[in-house]
């Protein structure tokens, strides 16, 4: 992988590509594939080879995913979604490479909500920005840069589109709880007691979206555990980009208040999830 990184770097496509193919037959992994698929898509070289190195590494993740059992998780399991993110985020990125803004918005907002990942975030930033979307762009670029390992150029992009670095502080500040907005679910009266509990909820895609598979308590106050139900019935915040069939796990915390108000399920980073317990 390294050394077809450096011939890349240096314009020697051909010894690049040779060394790319050595690497994946040492080792046909997504990993693998996905990490020659990015960093083609960086260059934008080569980027029918880098897409179906993608897609192979959204495929074998997916699939894996997709034999997912609440009863029977593993701490193996926890990585996926990550890993889809990823995938997905890259596969996005080579869409945009070729110019294909609809595919590439699919993939890199679906990776984005999921993962509220900054790079991520930034890649979709550029998409709006390439659209003409200004606005939208400036909210993606601010949300980015309150996200999981933000990278420093998107603070350039951000100070280029609201009128100076002054103005970046600002800008990111308004957007700063809206990730954990994003990821948070009123889900009504429940219980007029003080309480959370941890949950894990499973989605799977029908025609016109996802649906929940399946729900499962994991730990915390044992009153919560009926409301799994209320869980599985509660209107999410999740999209795929495309019909390939999958699940998706998530982790959330479910907490009610003493004073009998509503309660609120916020569904951890994926990438903060790293128990099974």
């Amino acid at each position: 992988m390294n050394l077809g990184d450096a011939y890349l770097n240096l314009g020697q496509d051909e010894k690049a590509l040779a060394a790319f193919d050595r690497a994946v037959e040492i080792s046909a992994t997504p990993v693998v594939w996905n990490n020659i698929a990015y960093q083609l898509s960086l260059k934008s070289a080569h980027l029918d080879k880098a897409q179906q190195y993608a897609e192979s590494a959204v495929a074998a993740t997916a699939a894996e995913l997709r034999n997912l059992r609440l009863e029977q998780l593993s701490s193996r399991d926890l990585a996926l979604v990550p890993s889809l993110i990823a995938y997905w985020d890259t596969l996005g990125w080579v869409h945009f490479g070729r110019g294909d803004l609809d595919r590439a918005e699919k993939y890199v907002s679906a990776a984005w909500l999921l993962g509220q990942h900054g790079e991520v975030g930034d890649h979709l930033g550029q998409i709006y920005e390439k659209r003409g979307q200004k606005q939208k762009a400036i909210e993606t670029y601010a949300l980015a840069i309150n996200g999981l390992r933000p990278i420093p150029e998107t603070r350039a992009r951000l100070a280029a589109l609201v009128g100076g670095e002054d103005k970046v502080a600002p800008t990111v500040t308004k957007y700063k709880q809206e990730l954990q907005t994003l990821r948070t679910l009123d889900v009504g009266k429940l219980t007029s007691q003080s309480a959370s509990a941890d949950f894990f909820v499973l989605f799977s895609p029908t025609a016109s979206g996802v649906t929940v598979d399946n729900v499962k308590y994991v730990s915390g106050d044992e009153k919560l555990k009926p409301f799994a139900d209320a869980l599985r019935k509660a209107q999410y915040n999740l999209t795929l980009p495309d019909g390939t069939p999958t699940k998706i796990l998530r982790r959330g915390v479910l907490s009610c208040p003493s004073t009998g108000g509503d309660c609120h399920f916020v569904m951890l980073l994926t990438d903060d999830v790293r128990s099974v317990d």
